[in-house]
């Protein structure tokens, strides 16, 4: 493949970021409006307050929409045994998502993500192999946006053939750098001697395009600026240079450790649109309206003031009149002298209908960002919002969808990146390592084949597993667990025909004597899966026909069952009192005695499929 020359890099990084300032310039206005910062352009006798309506919904919209880190399931792509996959679980849920907290824990950088992605319109995600005293493995971070320049003309990392991330360096971390090269015999491609060059330059100031809003208000940003260019393709090569040296000269050179060629930059969207290479933002879309909201906000608070200490006119003469006198204080006497004076009182009606208007700029704020907000009263706000029950739900339906877009645009950034952090995980990866394993991944690793396929190895057992890299190296693919979704109607609905059920112990007799039957398990089922709880196969579970059987043979002669075994049978459960009819049916369909018949027709009441019934008989034969 052909890839950008080290010749070409600085003249490359150039027109990326020329062509990237453009896209970058009404980032400062969305930072403003997310950190709810006064606008440079309000009035000399404005209040400095605002609404900061926007600003709190961009931080609560995280823990709304990711309020817990999700689960998910790796799939080789190149090997059949299913055991590969679970060793790939254990290690991502053991291993990288314990240990990946360059900056922040693996769950704090997803919500802030998805935050600056609502406030930019997309954030990218750095993955990378780190090699430390404590970790060594996978790790990712969350680069300033305005840091990472895509290749001109793209529109989406998965389109660019390279990418180009800025970093800055101290001259502190420089020197540990060339500290740690000093010691080891691998050098990771760094260039020593151009590296202790650039520490021995002076700090520098970060350019003002790349600061981001507290770097430019609240603290002098330097550092030495580096640049890495990431090729896309297998083995391609990784460049690192800086503005400071000459063309040509690189810092680093390494190659692409993915196995797959893909870049190690994945952006994550708030809404994508193909037409901006950083999507729409809610602060791009909301932005103008909060100004609005700002600006009456501060008219009203100006307003306000007036009205607690009004304007005072002031007529004939003044030559005795006592200026300091005239102050809106508790029991004040005003020397006017000869003066006149008359407090000028403001009762203009926008004032009067201030709540209404600012009710329905609000209103217009949330519907723009697709939320819905419980403040704005129902005498104000938007005249077209229904504030009937069912109108309320429709909006809230609305809110939903938002979420789950939300959701899921976060899922598949993070899905992508896992991928990558995985696959580098193991192509980097070398000799053995020691896996922390549950119960639960025992049980999955055996049932998945792991001892067919490693005869010699002893039983895994909870704690400890041991593992050679080499062999289990392999390409793969990874998928968020579907999110469970709560129904309550559905819910509801099902409830109510248990109850009606249940309630007359006459009701599923007769409906099977009508040639019906009525199955609570999967009625129970159905109400599991309503709830939107997770893991409900482990609390809802099966009962085989051998089981049913068992313990239906195992009845006493007083109804009550037998405890043998150790396993309990309800008798309300197993006794249900079956037609004679059907009875002598079954026994003489199948050519079974009572007891069998009797377990024959429970398993068909718990929904078992007749195969699976004729299966057991002739089994049990």
């Amino acid at each position: 493949m052909i890839y950008l020359s080290k010749a070409e890099l600085k003249d490359a990084y150039y027109e990326a970021n020329k062509t990237s300032k453009d896209w970058f310039r009404p980032f400062d206005e969305y930072e403003r409006l997310a950190a709810n910062k006064i606008s440079k352009t309000i009035g000399k006798n404005m209040p400095r307050v605002n609404d900061g309506s926007l600003a709190a919904s961009l931080l609560e919209t995280p823990m709304q929409v990711y309020p817990t880190m999700q689960t998910g399931k790796f799939t080789a792509q190149n090997r059949k045994e299913a055991w590969i996959n679970e060793i790939a679980n254990i290690i991502w849920k053991t291993k990288i998502v314990p240990n990946a907290n360059t900056q922040s824990t693996f769950f704090d950088k997803e919500q802030i993500a998805l935050y600056r992605a609502l406030k930019y319109g997309a954030q990218p995600r750095y993955n990378f192999f780190v090699s430390t005293d404590t970790y060594t493995g996978s790790d990712w971070s969350l680069p300033y946006v305005r840091n990472v320049k895509l290749e001109p003309g793209k529109f989406s990392v998965d389109d660019c053939d390279y990418v180009f991330l800025d970093v800055y360096y101290t001259k502190l971390q420089l020197k540990k750098i060339i500290e740690r090269l000093g010691k080891d015999k691998d050098t990771g491609g760094w260039n020593t001697k151009l590296l202790k060059r650039l520490a021995d330059m002076s700090m520098t100031s970060k350019e003002m395009e790349e600061q981001n809003i507290n770097e430019r208000d609240k603290v002098h940003a330097s550092g030495i600026k580096t640049v890495i260019c990431f090729n896309r393709g297998m083995n391609a090569p990784f460049y690192m240079f800086s503005p400071h040296l000459d063309q040509g000269d690189c810092i680093r050179e390494w190659k692409n450790p993915d196995p797959t060629g893909e870049l190690p930059i994945t952006m994550q969207y708030c809404y994508e649109n193909l037409e901006s290479p950083y999507g729409i933002g809610r602060a791009e879309l909301a932005g103008p309206t909060q100004n609005v909201l700002d600006y009456m906000t501060q008219a009203h608070m100006l307003a306000t003031q007036i009205g607690l200490q009004p304007p005072k006119k002031l007529s004939g003469p003044t030559d005795t009149t006592n200026f300091n006198s005239l102050t809106f204080t508790p029991d004040a006497i005003w020397q006017t002298g000869n003066a006149t004076i008359d407090v000028v009182q403001n009762t203009n009606s926008v004032y009067t209908q201030f709540p209404a208007n600012f009710g329905l700029y609000k209103s217009q704020l949330q519907t723009l960002q697709g939320r819905t907000d419980g403040s704005i009263s129902a005498e104000s706000g938007n005249p077209n919002f229904s504030k009937t029950s069912a109108g309320v739900k429709m909006q809230q339906d609305r809110t939903n969808s938002q979420d789950n877009y939300l959701r899921n645009k976060a899922d598949t950034a993070s899905a992508k990146m896992a991928e990558k952090m995985m696959n580098v995980h193991m192509a980097q990866m070398k000799g053995t390592d020691i896996l922390d394993v549950a119960e639960d991944d025992i049980e999955r690793l055996v049932k998945a084949g792991y001892l067919d396929d490693n005869p010699t190895t002893p039983e895994p057992s909870a704690g400890e597993l041991p593992i050679l890299y080499e062999e289990v190296k392999a390409e793969f693919k990874f998928e968020y667990d579907a999110r469970p979704e709560a129904d309550e109607d559905e819910k509801n609905r099902w409830l109510e025909l248990i109850d009606i059920a249940t309630s007359n112990p006459n009701i599923i007799p007769a409906m099977e004597q009508s040639g019906w039957r009525f199955s609570l398990g999967e009625a129970f089922k159905k109400v599991v899966n309503a709830s939107g709880t997770a893991d409900s196969e482990k609390v809802l579970t099966q009962i085989s026909p051998e089981e049913m059987m068992q313990a239906q043979q195992q009845v006493g002669p007083d109804g009550m069952p037998m405890q043998e075994q150790g396993m309990p049978v309800d008798p309300n459960m197993m006794q249900q009192p079956q037609g004679e009819d059907e009875l002598s049916v079954t026994m003489e369909e199948y050519g079974v005695d009572e007891p069998t018949a009797q377990a024959v027709l429970q398993a068909r009441q718990q929904g078992f499929e007749e195969e699976e019934i004729v299966n057991y008989l002739q089994g049990a034969k």
